[in-house]
């Protein structure tokens, strides 16, 4: 199977609409009043020409020819299974190369071609253009792999190797800055934290973007969004199928430029409640007589090491670390951020986690420290003893 790049629904891959935001008592060309239309319905279109029209159609060729002209790193007119791996990282494939070789015999297969010839500048324009295959890419996600293509570039350039997906990979470039505003979006109209958006959670969305009708209304516009995308009304809309729809600009999606997305976070930030109050302390329950005293950090074995790191960070031993204890973590793991930086990034660690607003877990410090992937944020046993002590 070909490494997976984000899609959007088949119906919206056509031309492009551009219409006029309607207002509250008619549509937008003077008639008579229409019935109400859904919310997602309620969106300036951007200008952007459709994808069919030849201007588009150029923009997207260039795209296609600085990407290939980037990863064809030894210039031979074809892309190698090691220069592929670097157009699928772009992607956002996250295995080693080891468990490319396999996907890169697999396309070859389907696009008809040698694995020892490689791929050719149009057959890498085929393979982004179908939606078949699983290495289809639209224009944002062809800037996104032009981004990583040209970072690695310019490290090879340097003498550096650019980790294939990094923390900070993802965050600069597998995640744009417009996906992880919209993943921040979601996190904040994610009131219970269980990762999905029920029917009053997608109102509140439906609302900031111009919705101003009743409950039952709502309900309808709720089950028939619902019924379009085939989830269950009781689950709600998940991240992903969030992330598609406020970048999708066709008649079936809820488009939202930067501007927009901005002004709603500052609004849901706003009225966002203060983090509860830690219960009144309690009179300490009697300590008993015989307790073991902790062993020496020295010879504490990496679990217990994780388990005492997280009571160290715990300051209000509230059983959560909450956005400055979790900065201290971060800033002896070396982030040198101001405040604005680690809000956004504290933000983006409990949207990826599905945390609620009361911070990471200590379950979830423990798979950080002892993930050595690209997703994780892996500590020694001598790393985790010196953060103890610092």
């Amino acid at each position: 199977t070909a490494p997976q790049a984000p899609r959007q629904d088949a119906a919206t891959q056509g031309g492009k609409s551009k219409k006029k935001k309607k207002g509250k008592g008619g549509d937008d060309s003077g008639g008579a009043s229409a019935p109400a239309a859904p919310a997602r319905d309620l969106q300036a279109r951007p200008s952007e020409p459709p994808a069919g029209r030849p201007e588009a159609a150029s923009k997207r060729a260039e795209l296609v020819r600085k990407v290939f002209a980037i990863c064809d790193m030894d210039g031979d007119g074809t892309l190698k299974e090691k220069e592929m791996y670097l157009f699928a990282l772009g992607t956002g494939f996250p295995n080693p190369p080891e468990e490319w070789t396999e996907m890169y015999d697999s396309v070859c297969r389907d696009y008809g071609v040698g694995a020892i010839d490689g791929i050719d500048e149009g057959i890498l324009a085929k393979m982004v253009d179908d939606e078949c295959k699983g290495l289809y890419c639209d224009n944002d996600e062809l800037r996104t792999v032009l981004a990583f293509v040209e970072e690695e570039a310019r490290r090879r350039r340097a003498g550096r190797r650019l980790a294939p997906a990094s923390s900070q990979t993802k965050a600069v470039v597998a995640e744009s800055g417009r996906d992880k505003s919209i993943r921040r979006l979601f996190a904040l109209l994610d009131a219970d934290g269980d990762g999905c958006l029920d029917v009053e959670e997608m109102r509140s969305f439906a609302e900031l973007t111009g919705f101003d009708g009743g409950a039952d209304e709502w309900a309808s516009e709720f089950d028939l969004l619902c019924s379009e995308f085939h989830i269950e009304p009781s689950v709600g809309v998940r991240e992903e199928l969030f992330v598609e729809l406020v970048n999708d600009d066709s008649d079936k999606g809820q488009y939202c430029d930067e501007e927009q997305i901005a002004e709603m976070m500052a609004k849901l930030e706003s009225k966002r409640p203060p983090p509860p109050q830690a219960p009144p302390a309690q009179p300490p329950a009697p300590r008993p007589v015989a307790v073991p005293e902790r062993a020496p950090i020295e010879q504490m074995a990496r679990p217990q090491l994780a388990a005492e790191l997280f009571r160290a960070l715990d300051k209000d031993g509230d059983g959560f670390l909450s956005m400055p204890e979790m900065r201290r973590f971060a800033e002896l793991s070396g982030f040198e951020g101001d405040d604005a930086a680690w809000a956004d990034e504290y933000a983006s660690i409990l949207a990826e986690m599905k945390l609620g607003p009361r911070g990471v877990t200590a379950s979830c410090l423990v798979k950080l420290v002892d993930d050595d992937s690209d997703d994780g944020c892996y500590l020694s046993d001598a790393e985790l003893r010196d953060m103890i002590r610092g």
